[in-house]
């Protein structure tokens, strides 16, 4: 790639790149500590939080002064291809960078004015001065696929335009002002096809900033001027173009334009040189708004409701549709503004990087890259800083949990008869689990049941190979060798990129003698000709299965250990962190593992030692007596095994202490004295003795929660509809604390609640699917006494609801009609023809809109067989009602229960399919597990998730064996836990908790009675 021919003109800087195709914007400002929020936050947008750094890279060994900087080109798959610029020891280069093994693939020599490589189609393409040239992506090459040269002094960067490559193409004129300065006034813009030939070029003034919307080329004409390294705009239009010919569509008059950026609407936003954002029409060019944002604008994006602007020292969200400021944040001093994964990232002077929250601006992620000022760029669930000589990758919460759900749906190596195993062993609804859950932003609980579904996966595998002696029962078959070599490669693969941790309290805790002794078992199954056989691997002394399994375990530990790690080291002042970074520390060197004991109560002591501190620091000073709950924080803060009745005081004493804290502020106008008498009470007690304060901890609790709680409605309340008083209410509240009253301080909540609820609006009827909102009617009309029941979609009339009660009948048409759309009279008309079919009393016709003057005409005809019910009406029956308007955790539990339905109602038709292709040309019994026929008589086997199999000898062995529980393992088990065979999972949790209290060895019981009821729970769950 290099080119000796032509001179630099000049080297990119700042404002080439806020106007070049391929650019990113970031800001960012002066806070030097990375800032992790909690799993709260992350449901709230869209790559998920928090961040967590996955990996740094340094495309030199130290920052020196001219180091290279790192300019982002384009990624493809898990390859990213960079520029780096050139420097005092290095010359430019353009590089092909792997994100997955972190290492080059391949490096170029260029020359510094190349530009960041455009990569489409397995081909790379830069502009090289007044060339294009394209190049092989996958591989380093010297030779050039194609060229294309301009007769102009300068070819922009190109920009990929559907099937080609659309480039910008100007003369550069010097001026009089300085070596360096140029004027830029006339210019070509050309459209290459993939193979660079040209399809349309049109001269005429500088074209800058081109880019495709839709069927069009939006880009901004005119000329500029630059002096001392700054550049002046003199006229500048924006144009829309057909891409198909290059004609012109429309042009704005001439506003002196800056740049310009797409938007999520027919919308382009343009900056101008009198300060302003115009929003521009993308289909007719004509100027629908003006927004003037001052002088210093260093760059702006489009978010799908907000323009996001930096000037100076602020940044402000300002409204499309009426150029209002919606928020302000002044602590940051932005570079670069990107909105992207559903968050504002900035990228600051200096080298900080931030993420705010789109609606409020409240800084919701903040990390230092202290490498100098650099780029934002948002990919497949993943995010880039590039900064300086440095390129860092962080995963959101929602990228690691779509990750591990697409491993997770990998079959490799799965049979028929393996696969469908380990879907009835759960595999199939713990991935359901995770794909609902990352629909509902809860990514830990989709993290938890992935894990699930992986051990379904890898306990069949296992078992079916081991039966099978190297085969993958009922699929394709494998070697021994091969399946051991690839598990064992791929297990030591992963963890020798995961350890030593790298950071924190446990910084350079590694598994040394596990992963030494898998090198040793690696470099030996490669070395023997055809492998041990699985069925003698499992016996021999030297197991690799064992092994194997030992280095998953590490795996699946590992994300455990680095959060523990950075936990630990925050909390280094209050906790001995030294003693627990021992206690894995000799766990990892007896036996390479990390009990899973171990990590809970670590776990158990930082959040018992991060609330203490914090509520201790929330606590009036002096009114609560700590002494004696201070030792038993030190107890739960050791490393040894706390005592089951003092976790569960800490843990009571902590929840009332904090509820106590927080509720103050609320309850202010009260007197809490007696709260207090009886929390000190409480913290004075044996938390060793079973009835220690945890009765009252909890007591206090649950009232200050319903306190707060009824505070909070109390004041928000309309009372001119009820028959009582603001201060009738605060007296009740008052009365229930002074005799700490629980019950009588829930009621008085909940009763608050449902008068601040009460009153339905418009839009909570337009919150729910067609499908829930009939149901919505059916509950309205249960709530008024009637049996209802919702008809099947596409019964005859449309009718979606029958009531009935003492006798009456009624049919219910609903329709959910926007505010606009009204009903008419054929509706009328078709409900009324198919009441005498249904043999009703009364037709009715229920819309969340309204009626035409000839639909409420209509209906006069029937009299009172016939009532109209329009969306004022319904929200004021709805509102007399018990039934409480939506709210959006609401929503999305009515939305994972039509899921659920859903999802039975395929099942119900599988089931009946496949009981249908019984009554093929096949003889002989259907297994339902491998899919095959037999002679033989079938087996009919339960599988914990409930179901029951007609399945073949074969098969009930691998599910018996995958599972670890055959029958008598089964009823062994509900013999311990004192249970009949046919107990739920509710009474198995219940009789396993009840249990544990009397054997647990701090109760008098004894270690193997503990463990006994320990491992019948287990078999049975």
């Amino acid at each position: 790639m290099n080119d000796d021919d032509g001179a630099v003109f000049f080297s990119p800087t700042r404002r080439d790149v806020l106007t070049a195709t391929a650019a990113l914007t970031a800001t960012g400002g002066n806070v030097t500590t990375a800032t992790a929020q909690s799993d709260d936050s992350a449901s709230e947008y869209e790559i998920g939080l928090p961040l967590e750094q996955q990996w740094t890279f340094g495309f030199a060994d130290s920052q020196a002064v001219g180091g290279p900087r790192v300019s982002p080109g384009s990624q493809v798959g898990d390859t990213y291809y960079l520029k780096l610029e050139e420097t005092e020891f290095d010359p430019a280069k353009i590089v092909a960078y792997d994100i997955k093994d972190r290492s080059k693939r391949w490096e170029l020599t260029a020359r510094n004015y190349v530009s960041p490589p455009v990569v489409t189609d397995d081909t790379l393409v830069v502009s090289v001065l007044s060339d294009i040239k394209a190049y092989p992506a996958a591989e380093m090459a010297t030779e050039t696929l194609w060229e294309y040269t301009t007769d102009m002094d300068i070819v922009g960067d190109p920009a990929w335009a559907r099937d080609g490559f659309l480039i910008h193409e100007y003369n550069a004129t010097s001026r009089d002002s300085g070596p360096s300065d140029y004027t830029y006034e006339d210019g070509r813009l050309t459209l290459l096809d993939s193979d660079g030939n040209q399809q349309w070029a049109v001269n005429g003034e500088s074209f800058r900033s081109p880019y495709v919307e839709g069927d069009s080329i939006i880009h901004i004409a005119g000329s500029e001027y630059r002096e001392g390294g700054d550049y002046t705009v003199t006229s500048g239009r924006v144009v829309s173009r057909d891409i198909e010919t290059g004609n012109v569509e429309w042009k704005t008059p001439d506003i002196k334009v800056w740049n310009i950026r797409s938007t999520p609407f027919d919308l382009v936003v343009a900056h101008t040189r009198d300060d302003a954002i115009r929003g521009i029409n993308a289909n007719t060019g004509e100027e629908e708004w003006t927004v003037n944002v001052g002088p210093k604008v260093e760059d702006y994006d489009a978010g799908p409701t907000h323009l996001f602007v930096g000037t100076g020292d602020q940044i402000q969200a300002i409204e499309y549709a009426t150029g209002e400021v919606a928020w302000t944040n002044t602590t940051i001093r932005p570079y670069d503004i990107s909105h992207t994964g559903g968050l504002v990232f900035i990228g600051a002077y200096g080298g900080n990087f931030y993420a705010l929250d789109p609606g409020t601006g409240e800084i919701v992620w903040e990390d230092s890259h202290p490498h100098g000022d650099g780029f934002i760029r948002y990919s497949d669930e993943d995010l880039y800083l590039f900064s300086h000589n440095w390129v860092s990758r962080y995963t959101g919460q929602r990228g690691k949990a779509l990750t591990a759900l697409g491993r997770a749906r990998d079959t490799d190596g799965l049979g028929t008869a393996t696969a469908a195993v380990a879907n009835l062993l759960g595999r199939k609804n713990a991935l359901s689990r995770a794909e609902t859950a990352i629909e509902n932003n809860r990514y830990q609980e989709a993290m938890t049941a992935v894990d699930s579904a992986n051990q379904r996966k890898g306990a069949v595998e296992a078992t079916a190979t081991l039966l099978t002696g190297g085969a993958v029962y009922g699929g394709a078959r494998t070697t021994g060798k091969r399946v051991q070599a690839r598990r064992l490669e791929s297990a030591l693969d992963q963890l020798q990129d995961e350890y030593p941790i790298e950071s924190g309290a446990l910084a350079g805790l590694s598994p040394n003698a596990v992963l030494d002794q898998a090198q040793v078992a690696e470099e030996s199954i490669q070395q023997s000709r055809f492998g041990p056989a699985l069925r003698m691997l499992a016996t021999q002394q030297d197991d690799y299965s064992s092994l194997i399994q030992t280095l998953e375990s590490l795996h699946n530990v590992h994300t455990d250990l680095k959060t523990i790690s950075s936990e630990l080291e925050s909390v280094a002042g209050e906790l001995n962190t030294q003693q627990w970074r021992k206690e894995f520390e000799e766990q990892l060197t007896t036996d390479g593992t990390v009990e899973e004991n171990t990590l809970t109560r670590c776990r158990q002591a930082i959040s018992r030692t991060q609330q203490y501190t914090e509520v201790k620091d929330a606590l009036p000073m002096g009114k609560i007596d700590l002494s004696r709950f201070d030792s038993s924080i030190t107890t739960v803060q050791s490393t040894a095994e706390t005592p089951a009745t003092v976790d569960a005081y800490v843990q009571a004493g902590l929840e009332s202490l904090t509820t106590y804290a927080n509720s103050r502020r609320h309850l202010e106008t009260y007197d809490l004295s007696p709260i207090r008498d009886q929390l000190n009470q409480a913290l004075q007690s044996d938390p060793m003795k079973t009835d220690s304060g945890v009765p009252l901890f909890e007591t206090l609790d649950s009232l200050l929660t319903a306190a707060t709680e009824a505070e909070q409605a109390r004041t928000d309340i309309d009372y001119s509809h009820t028959g009582f008083t603001a201060d009738e209410v605060t007296a009740s509240i008052r009365q229930a604390l002074a005799t700490i009253d629980v019950n009588e301080m829930q009621a008085i909540a909940t009763n608050l609640q449902n008068l601040k609820r009460g009153v339905w609006k418009a839009e909570h009827l337009h919150a729910y699917s067609p499908y829930e909102f009939e149901h919505l009617i059916a509950d309205l009309y249960s709530d008024l006494g009637y049996s209802t029941e919702v008809t099947e979609e596409g019964s005859d009339g449309g009718i979606d609801v029958v009531a009935t009660d003492d006798g009456e009948k009624l049919i219910i048409q609903v329709k959910q009609y926007s505010p606009g759309n009204k009903i008419g009279r054929p509706t009328i008309q078709q409900t009324a023809g198919v009441r005498d079919q249904f043999g009703a009393d009364k037709a009715v016709v229920v819309t969340s809109s309204n009626f035409t003057g000839t639909a409420r005409d209509a209906s006069q005809d029937y009299g009172d067989q016939m009532e109209l019910i329009d969306g004022q009406t319904l929200r004021e029956m709805l509102s007399h009602s018990r039934l409480a308007p939506p709210i959006q955790s609401q929503t999305g539990a009515r939305s994972s229960q039509r899921n659920q339905r859903t999802q039975r109602g395929r099942s119900h038709s599988q089931s009946n399919g496949t009981s249908s292709s019984s009554h093929n040309h096949h003889t002989g019994s259907y297994c339902m597990v491998c899919e095959q026929y037999f002679q033989v008589e079938l087996e009919t086997v339960e599988t914990p998730t409930g179901e029951t199999v007609q399945c073949c000898p074969r098969c009930k062995q691998l599910i018996n064996e995958a599972t670890g529980v055959n029958e008598y393992d089964r009823a062994d088990a509900l013999d311990v836990l004192d249970l009949s065979p046919g107990a739920s999972d509710a009474e198995i949790k219940d009789a396993y908790r009840s249990l544990m209290t009397d054997v647990h060895p701090d109760q008098g019981g004894t270690r193997e009675e503990f463990e006994e009821v320990q491992q019948a729970y287990e078999t049975l769950l």
